[in-house]
């Protein structure tokens, strides 16, 4: 048999109820004078540009011929960049596909005896291909992302597995 919820009980809920609620509101909602500043304390630091945009772009597209060639020559120096397409084998469109390694070696180095070597030795003499390495960003000097030394250091040595 079901009992019959009274009328004072469910007043005295709701009341409870709504008084929670209020009090939560109010306590959660700080008070101006709390979250205003003191006044002799900049609250936000002026961002100064060096130089103005035009000038920026202006040396920046002086500078793209130099920067392009400066990254092509490291492209031709780690990567084999000639075509040499696989007989018989091509992607959508007809579009070859290439048929060899473009990752560059040492001088005087071959994959079989790269193989051949314990990668403590690849290590040690810096024989690790340059081409299964990170490219750098062509043009880093504006907007570039910095850390602090110490913090890419500690990070570095996390991801290192030996």
């Amino acid at each position: 048999m079901k009992r019959a919820i009274q009328l004072p009980q469910v007043i005295a809920g709701v009341v409870l109820g709504v008084g929670a609620l209020f009090l939560n509101v109010s306590y959660s909602q700080d008070s101006p004078k709390k979250l205003a500043a003191p006044k002799n304390i900049a609250t936000k630091s002026a961002v100064v540009a060096p130089e103005d945009f035009p000038s920026v772009m202006t040396r920046m597209q002086a500078a793209k011929p130099s920067i392009q060639q400066r990254h092509l020559d490291l492209l031709k120096e780690r990567y084999d960049l000639g075509d040499h397409p696989a007989p018989g084998v091509t992607m959508a469109r007809k579009k070859p596909v290439q048929g060899r390694v473009r990752s560059r070696l040492a001088d005087g180095l071959t994959w079989d005896k790269l193989a051949g070597m314990d990668s403590a030795d690849i290590r040690e003499q810096g024989l690790f291909p340059a081409g299964f390495l990170p490219l750098p960003h062509p043009n880093h000097p504006e907007g570039a992302c910095s850390f602090p030394s110490s913090t890419s250091t500690k990070s570095r040595s996390k991801r290192r597995v030996t």
